[in-house]
């Protein structure tokens, strides 16, 4: 190991915060050479999701200050171990620069170029199932938009809450529906989408019971 830093949500919490049994905490491992993602594990109470990354990945302060992904891990205080040094280097040239529209706009022409790279390249030739899954990533991206725009960190399970906030913080509430319309085209009623989270639920814990391969997320 060659260094470690957090990522995610918990990035924009209070250090007394207090994490839900079902939230991970995502922490990003360096390593010299490429490896598989460990994915999700619970140590010491705590529930964790490792993933692997090489310098190459990162690549210089530039790149990371352009990944909407890497940059804001080095805006604040997020790095757990660093016996090179390399990583507070990063550190201290993102954070001073992160908040510049020059990478502000980098950042989100990056999310732009995933959605409409991940809409282009839907396959109508696979199972149903693998073309809403396909459809649904680079879909729901458009909520991570407004994160980025608005210095927020992107998160993955309350992507569209957080946008909402910084959408309505911005005066632009009015938009957050067009947002929602993308996943349902406005014909989803509240209470079905409860019913089907609730079945989905139930669904996957059933099925991580008798699992016998790894499940990726």
């Amino acid at each position: 190991m060659e260094g470690a830093f957090l990522g995610g949500s918990t990035l924009g919490m209070a250090a007394d915060a207090v994490l839900p049994p079902w939230s991970d905490v995502d922490v990003l491992v360096v390593r010299a050479a490429p490896a598989e993602k460990l994915g999700k594990f619970s140590w010491g109470g705590v529930l964790l999701e490792v993933t692997f990354v090489t310098w190459a990945e990162l690549g210089s302060a530039e790149d990371v200050l352009g990944s909407f992904v890497f940059a804001g891990c080095f805006r604040g205080h997020g790095v757990l171990a660093d016996p090179t040094g390399r990583l507070a280097a990063l550190r201290a040239e993102v954070s001073a620069r992160f908040a510049d529209e020059e990478w502000v706009r980098r950042r989100c022409a990056r999310v732009r170029e995933r959605v409409e790279r991940g809409v282009r390249e839907l396959d109508g030739s696979g199972p149903l199932h693998e073309q809403v899954t396909a459809w649904l990533f680079p879909t729901s991206l458009t909520a991570v938009l407004p994160l980025v725009a608005g210095l927020v960190e992107p998160t993955v399970r309350r992507r569209y809450v957080v946008a909402r906030g910084v959408l309505a913080g911005y005066g632009l509430a009015g938009r957050y529906p067009a947002l929602l319309d993308l996943l349902d085209g406005g014909g989803v009623p509240v209470g079905r989408v409860r019913e089907h989270l609730a079945g989905l639920a139930w669904t996957f814990d059933v099925a991580a019971r008798v699992a016998r391969t790894r499940f990726f997320f």
